[in-house]
């Protein structure tokens, strides 16, 4: 496991962690655009995959976090331009008519992963529904290896 709390390319920072599974290499790069320049920031992103495949040498990258895709930040129009959504390799998981946002007055274009929150006590937190991933490793993968 190797662990930086940050990977700067030109004006956008993002979160990173890099595991080594039984398989094969991948990377989770952890992103939340600034709102007033989200559209700069989500084409710098196709900067980032192209840096963490070559210093890695794998294509296995998956972009999360709350992008600002949607709504008054990114038109329909906008998003078709940015590389990570027209390039066919890259495949986007939230449909666009989801909505990740607790708050009810908005519906944009986020991915909602946990009915039962009560939105009140959610924005305590977060203006988002929360995102998981649960990755497993292999039996033998783990009688060899700490985790």
């Amino acid at each position: 496991l190797q662990h930086n709390n940050s990977l700067r390319y030109n004006h956008i920072e993002s979160e990173w962690l890099y595991y080594l599974t039984v398989v094969k290499y991948f990377a989770l790069i952890g992103q939340h655009t600034c709102p007033k320049i989200t559209m700069k920031e989500m084409e710098a992103l196709y900067e980032v995959f192209q840096k963490v495949r070559n210093k890695w040498k794998t294509e296995n990258v998956m972009f999360l976090g709350d992008l600002n895709a949607a709504c008054s930040y990114v038109t329909n129009k906008g998003l078709k331009n940015v590389c990570l959504r027209s390039d066919p390799k890259f495949h986007w998981l939230i449909r666009d008519e989801q909505d990740t946002t607790v708050c009810e007055k908005t519906c944009c274009t986020y991915d909602k992963l946990i009915s039962g929150i009560v939105p009140e006590s959610a924005l305590e937190v977060s203006d988002h529904y929360p995102v998981e991933v649960d990755l497993k490793a292999n039996h033998r993968y783990l009688l060899r290896h700490e985790l």
